[in-house]
C-alpha cells in the first residue's frame, strides 16, 4: 500500500519550493518510508510532519536529522487536535502545495487513565 502512495507521491507535479503537509503516524515505518520520498526530491522546500503524538514523530523524524537542521523537515504534535495543529503550520511555514493524509497513531482514551489518576489524587 505505501509503495503506491509512494509511486504516486513521486510522480505528482512537483514546483520547485513546495511545502508538503505529512499528515499521520499508524504505521510509522510506511510514514518514514513517504517522508524520505518527499526529502529525497531536490524541489520539496520543506516537509511539515504532523503526527499525534511527540514518540511518533521523534521516531519518524530520527533518520532525517540533518534536514531538520536545515529546516527541510519540521515536525507539529497535534495531540487531539488536529485541526488547530494545521492552523499552526501554515501560520509558520505557509500554505501547503500538497497535504497528504495517513491515519494518525491511535492513542489510549483518558478514561482508561482516570483511575489511576483517580487514586493518586486521593492519596
Amino acid at each position: 500500500m505505501f509503495r503506491a502512495i509512494i509511486a504516486a507521491a513521486s510522480s505528482a507535479e512537483i514546483h520547485p519550493g513546495q511545502i508538503i503537509f505529512l499528515i499521520g503516524g499508524e504505521n510509522p515505518e510506511g510514514l518514514g518510508n513517504l517522508l524520505g520520498a518527499y526529502l529525497g526530491r531536490p524541489d520539496v522546500a520543506r516537509v511539515v510532519l504532523v503526527t499525534a503524538t511527540p514518540a511518533v514523530a521523534a521516531r519518524v523524524a530520527a533518520p532525517y536529522a540533518d534536514q531538520r537542521e536545515d529546516g527541510r523537515l519540521v515536525t507539529v504534535v497535534a495531540g487531539d487536535d488536529v485541526d488547530g495543529a494545521l492552523w499552526a503550520a501554515r501560520r509558520g511555514w505557509g500554505e501547503p502545495d500538497a497535504m497528504i493524509t495517513l491515519p494518525l497513531e491511535r492513542r489510549a482514551p483518558i478514561a482508561a487513565f482516570a483511575p489511576a489518576m483517580m487514586g493518586v489524587a486521593a492519596d
